[in-house]
């Protein structure tokens, strides 16, 4: 197994203040790990070529990255197993949008990301027993993230989008593609130093194309975190998650809700030290209903449980 990295900045980050920064990196790896190498120690997966190139930079205060590897399997090219190649291209960008504009008000979000990713799976040979017209994988999937952040004060609030798109390209599976798409809030806010909640909900859509079924999900929750005094505290979350589809073929409910309550003290030690010590109090409680309105089978599961302990750190 062999493993290289070599990075030179083709542009150096400039330290006047007066003038916009700007920074670029190139950066290119190689890992190959030869068929059956194993090693004690360290996780390695063997049979794997791995080759990639990134370019990172940042201009002013907006930072970038782009990169691009290629994976490759059966290095013997053993005639009787697919070879599988994989083709990666990512981008992402990061901008501190209050700072950029040098805004006060509290519509302009404090930052913004966003990623692209592309996957380009596929066989690179044809085994001997595999069917040229329906066996050999050719897939490529791309995803696209955007995600939005406001401070307001001791409030934060964020939204966030993910699409996805899956191209199955294979000969004879040409309509099994998917799509999804999900969106998300949360909100975080802090009452005092002492108290501080947290919310979110989340609304998704996966669209199977082969089976024109669309596969909807709705999440949900809420927790809370409250230092009653120095020594007590209390946590707490509460969620609920529902999915169904647009055939009503199936639908499931689930509730789940988790609480602790912890107290911390110190044990003295020789030496004149002393021993931190928590002890805490939990309890969980999972509820979980689906239906299945194909072979018309219902499941409902219930779990809660009592835990209490403690913790003594001795360093």
């Amino acid at each position: 197994a062999r493993s290289m990295s070599i990075e030179y900045d083709l542009i150096q980050a400039s330290y006047d203040e007066n003038a916009t920064s700007w920074s670029l990196t190139a950066s290119i790896t190689h890992n190959l790990t030869d068929p059956f190498y194993n090693t004690v120690g360290a996780f390695v997966t063997p049979d794997l070529q791995d080759n990639g190139l990134a370019l990172s930079g940042q201009i002013g205060e907006v930072n970038w990255q782009a990169q691009y590897n290629e994976t490759e399997d059966n290095l013997d090219e053993l005639a009787t197993i697919l070879t599988t190649l994989n083709k990666n291209t990512t981008l992402t960008f990061s901008l501190p949008v209050k700072s950029l504009f040098k805004s006060e008000s509290s519509l302009v979000p404090e930052n913004l990301n966003m990623n692209y990713q592309k996957t380009h799976q596929l066989g690179k040979n044809l085994p001997l027993s595999f069917d040229p017209d329906s066996h050999i994988p050719d897939q490529i999937t791309l995803q696209n993230s955007l995600a939005v952040e406001w401070l307001i004060e001791q409030t934060s609030f964020a939204y966030n989008i993910a699409i996805s798109d899956q191209n199955n390209r294979q000969p004879g599976r040409e309509s099994a593609d998917f799509t999804a798409t999900e969106h998300s809030i949360s909100l975080n806010t802090s009452l005092n130093e002492n108290l501080s909640f947290n919310l979110s909900l989340s609304r998704g859509k996966a669209e199977d194309k082969e089976q024109l079924l669309d596969r909807n999900s709705t999440s949900a929750s809420a927790g809370i975190d409250w230092n009653i005094t120095q020594q007590l505290s209390l946590s707490g979350n509460l969620s609920k998650t529902s999915e169904d589809d647009s055939q009503n073929l199936a639908t499931n409910d689930s509730h789940s809700l988790q609480t602790q309550l912890s107290y911390r003290f110190e044990l003295p030690k020789g030496g004149g030290g002393k021993l931190p010590v928590q002890v805490f109090v939990r309890y969980a409680s999972d509820e979980n209903e689906s239906v299945d309105n194909q072979f018309l089978f219902t499941s409902s599961t219930e779990n809660r449980s009592f835990n209490a302990g403690l913790n003594v750190s001795f360093f």
